[in-house]
Formats: C-alpha cells, structure tokens, sequence
C-alpha cells in the first residue's frame, strides 16, 4: 500500500479506504463522485459581498480584524 500511495500522490490511509470500498462495492465504491453543489454558495450574493468588504476594510494598515469579528458584524446585518 505504501508503494499505491507514493505513485498515487495518496496516503496510505486513502489506499485503505480505496481497497475497503472496492472490495465492498466493486468499481462503483472507488468511482469518483461529482458535489451537486459545485459553485454554489448557500448565502446570498449581497452578505457574501458585505462580509469580503468588511474583511477587505477591516485589515487595512494597523487595523487588525479576525474572521469572528467578520462574522457577528455579518449576522447583526439585517435580513432583507
């Protein structure tokens, strides 16, 4: 398994779980699976925006502002 994961580019406990569902579901259990949500962000475009600006402005110079501080200014936006 260690000479899989090496010309794999995988590690040796992705090789185990491969072999574990080949041998439960043949082919089909390795196959690889496509996300139905590809691209597709579960908030709005207008938060989405708010929060990248908010972020954007908040780490300007000396100023420092942390992904939690984004995220409370975010949730007190009101809802339209």
């Amino acid at each position: 398994m260690k000479q899989a994961s090496t010309q794999l580019n995988k590690s040796v406990r992705t090789i185990q779980r491969y072999v574990k569902q080949w041998q439960e579901n043949g082919l089909v259990g390795i196959a690889q699976n496509n996300r139905t949500d590809k691209g597709f962000y579960p908030i709005d475009r207008r938060l989405q925006d708010f929060i990248v600006k908010t972020y954007r402005e908040g780490n300007k110079g000396s100023k420092s502002m942390t992904p939690k501080q984004v995220y409370l200014r975010a949730v007190a936006q009101p809802k339209n």
